[in-house]
């Protein structure tokens, strides 16, 4: 989620929960399923498909966010989103995610 963003405007949101260890919350606002082919055909069959818990755990994330995972969605945009995990590092306890995100027009 954008900084200063609307909450009714987000599709995914992780989100630094205070100076605890392993304190953050990661929410999927819209269904994101994960996909074998990086490209939009598999991608769109994918979407929702499968999908991940809108809401995982701490040991969620560990075992299932990691480098190489692509997830896709419908944003509310009606547009095909992939997100492919590049890389996963430690803060302190929580993690750090780099992304590189992908949007098609849906026909």
């Amino acid at each position: 989620m954008p900084l200063g963003a609307d909450s009714g405007q987000t599709e995914i949101v992780y989100s630094h929960l205070g100076g605890v260890r392993d304190s953050y919350e990661l929410l999927f606002e819209r269904p994101m399923g994960p996909s074998e082919d990086p490209s939009p055909e598999p991608c769109r069959m994918a979407a929702g498909a499968n999908a991940l818990s809108p809401k995982p755990d701490a040991e969620q994330v560990k075992k299932q966010i990691v480098p190489g995972l692509v997830l896709c969605g419908i944003t509310q945009q009606n547009k095909l989103a992939m997100m492919e995990v590049t890389s996963v590092s430690d803060n302190e306890g929580r993690p750090d995610f780099q992304t590189r995100l992908t949007l098609w027009e849906m026909p």
